[in-house]
């Protein structure tokens, strides 16, 4: 992951031992994603706004992109995905107040 600026940082995905980086994502901040045995599981920022809209996101290892869910108010920092993939947990901030939020994906 690369910091570009304040609000927004790059995902990218470099397949070991010697593969080339490739650009995945614009993310919200660096602790926005998870990687898995399956892929990664990323908060991804669709619009040009610092914050929101953003999608739940899972890119396989294989490179398949699927929008798992939108959001039109930013969560918080962070995400953490269950061992079998159902569940993903993120914090939901909400001046003054931060809450954990748990993220159940369609199946």
């Amino acid at each position: 992951m690369r910091r570009v600026n304040r609000h927004l940082t790059q995902l990218d995905y470099v397949p070991f031992p010697d593969g080339p980086a490739v650009h995945v994502a614009a993310m919200k901040v660096a602790t926005d994603a998870w990687v898995t045995r399956d892929g990664i599981y990323y908060l991804e920022r669709t619009a040009d706004q610092p914050l929101a809209p953003v999608a739940l996101t899972f890119r396989t290892h294989d490179g398949a992109v699927k929008v798992l869910e939108e959001y039109s108010k930013p969560p918080g920092s962070g995400l953490s995905v269950s061992a079998d993939g159902r569940f993903a947990v993120t914090t939901r901030v909400v001046a003054p107040i931060s809450d954990l939020m748990l993220l159940e994906p369609p199946k």
